[in-house]
C-alpha cells in the first residue's frame, strides 16, 4: 500500500500524498521511515514542513530518516539530527546518519563521513562511502591521450 501510495504521488496525485502523510504519522516505525522517503522522491517542497516535524520523533530511525528525506529534497534541515546521531553506539544508526549527512550533501560532513570509513559495522562503511560519493561531483577523467 505504501508503494502504490509512493508511485500516485509521484505521479502527483494527491491521494497518493495524503496516504504517504498518513503513513508518516502511522503506528509502525518502519511505515514511517519508508513513507518519509517516498514523501521526499518527487522533490516537492510542499512536504517540507512535515518533514520537519518528523526530525523530533521520538525514535532516532525516524528523525533520520526525515533528516534524510529534507536532503533529498535540497534542505540541510536535519544535519543537526544526523551529525549526534553518527557517534551512536546503535549501528543501525549511525549507517542510516551517514546516508542523511549524504542526502544533506553538506562538504562540511565529509571529516565526519571520512572517519565512518573506519567503522567497526560493514553497514556503516558502506553507507559512509555511499554519503561521501554524494557529496562530490563526478570528476572527468582525461581520455586516453591525456586531453
Amino acid at each position: 500500500r505504501i508503494q502504490a501510495a509512493e508511485a500516485l504521488w509521484r505521479l502527483g496525485n494527491e491521494q497518493g500524498l495524503e496516504a504517504l502523510v498518513a503513513y508518516s504519522v502511522g503506528q509502525y516505525a518502519d511505515d514511517q521511515i519508508i513513507a518519509l522517503t517516498a514523501l521526499a522522491e518527487p522533490k516537492d517542497q510542499r512536504v517540507a514542513e512535515h518533514l520537519r516535524g518528523a526530525l523530533t520523533n521520538e525514535l532516532p530511525e525516524v528523525s533520520l530518516a526525515a533528516a534524510r528525506a529534507l536532503g533529498m529534497i535540497g534542505l540541510a534541515d536535519g544535519w543537526n539530527v544526523a551529525v549526534p546521531l553518527a557517534h551512536s553506539s546503535d549501528p543501525r544508526q549511525r549507517a542510516l546518519a551517514a546516508l542523511a549527512m549524504g542526502a544533506i550533501g553538506r562538504s562540511d560532513l565529509q571529516p565526519i563521513l571520512a572517519g565512518m570509513l573506519k567503522d567497526e559495522a560493514t553497514s556503516t562503511r558502506i553507507a559512509a562511502a555511499t554519503a561521501i560519493l554524494q557529496l562530490h561531483s563526478p570528476v572527468a577523467t582525461a581520455d586516453a591521450s591525456g586531453q
